[in-house]
């Protein structure tokens, strides 16, 4: 995956239907008047009349500049924010820009001086959200999500049920997979070699067991910019999912994600120049035995299988329930 988000992040995210990834930016050099992506516009990744895959930024944090503007659209909605605002020592401010079609996040000097080594952090949230956050946002449902909520009694054509039945992705979270832990969380914490070796050192892998998920939840490291130590999480088949800056973390605010793995994880470090000691890691790793509603979610267990394993009357209620955002 690239070291900043793009249509790849959703593509990639899909499957697991639900991630909260955090990527991490240095600019080196913005000159006086000038702009620069922090991440180019990603736009087309919902078919017009079936937007399937909800996006958000979530957060960003910047070194405090002012002068410095950030320009976000999210879809039709545009606004602009000036760095001087932002607190100190990166951390996040909420954004929370939903976008159905089209995202895109710009940085504009309007000093008359050259900006340099301008840090940046941000989180992106990918849902495959359920019919009610549709509801919610007024987006069209299929046919199917139309017949599924009318067994469940949502009038989806009021605008009076919008915003009334979805839960927030934190209640979900802590619902549906924090109470489904069958281990620590606390998975390393340790220092770690990075190297400047091509590929870097792995320092940390799990492998996950049979009716399990293993869910990336944080990350605290520190680092200095001089060495240029990053922070690779491989996922599965996806080699680089996370690229993170050591140099934009600490070990008093962990950074926090959503990453899930259905068969591994493997951490490495790299690094420009070899750091002159270790680099202090620690990692949050979920291990979540997997439900009838987490196996709906990931689209291990259809509306066929459900009746199947559970009745005909409880498997379609069950299902229901999952697709509305209901359960």
């Amino acid at each position: 995956m690239a070291a900043s988000f793009g249509l790849q992040t959703i593509s990639n995210a899909r499957p697991y239907w639900l991630e909260q990834i955090p990527y991490s930016a240095l600019i080196p050099t913005l000159a006086a008047g000038g702009q620069a992506a922090l991440f180019p516009a990603v736009q087309g990744w919902n078919p017009a009349n079936n937007p399937a895959t909800l996006v958000r930024l979530d957060q960003i944090g910047a070194t405090r500049w002012p002068g410095v503007q950030l320009d976000l659209t999210s879809d039709t909605s545009r606004d602009r924010y000036d760095l001087g605002m932002w607190p100190a020592d990166l951390a996040p401010v909420v954004t929370d820009r939903v976008a159905r079609t089209r995202l895109a996040a710009t940085l504009v000097n309007t000093t008359a001086a050259a900006v340099t080594n301008l840090q940046l952090t941000y989180r992106i949230t990918v849902w495959a959200e359920p019919i009610a956050v549709k509801v919610l946002y007024g987006w069209p449902l299929t046919v199917q999500e139309q017949a599924l909520a009318r067994q469940l009694g949502l009038d989806v054509g009021t605008a009076s049920q919008r915003g009334t039945l979805p839960m927030d992705l934190d209640r979900i979270i802590e619902g549906t997979y924090r109470n489904r832990l069958i281990g620590t969380p606390l998975s390393y914490a340790l220092a770690a070699t990075a190297s400047p070796t091509t590929g870097g050192l792995s320092f940390h892998r799990v492998q996950v067991p049979p009716n399990t998920l293993m869910v990336v939840r944080s990350v605290a490291m520190a680092g200095t910019l001089e060495d240029g130590v990053q922070l690779h999480i491989d996922r599965d088949s996806d080699t680089d999912h996370v690229i993170l800056d050591a140099a934009t973390l600490t070990l008093d605010r962990p950074v926090q994600m959503f990453v899930p793995a259905k068969t591994s994880l493997n951490f490495r470090l790299t690094a420009a120049t070899a750091p002159p000691a270790p680099t202090p890691v620690r990692l949050e790793i979920w291990p979540v035995s997997l439900s009838n509603i987490l196996r709906i979610r990931l689209g291990e267990l259809d509306q066929a299988g459900a009746e199947q394993l559970l009745g005909a009357a409880n498997g379609q209620k069950l299902y229901a329930a999952v697709k509305a955002g209901m359960n």
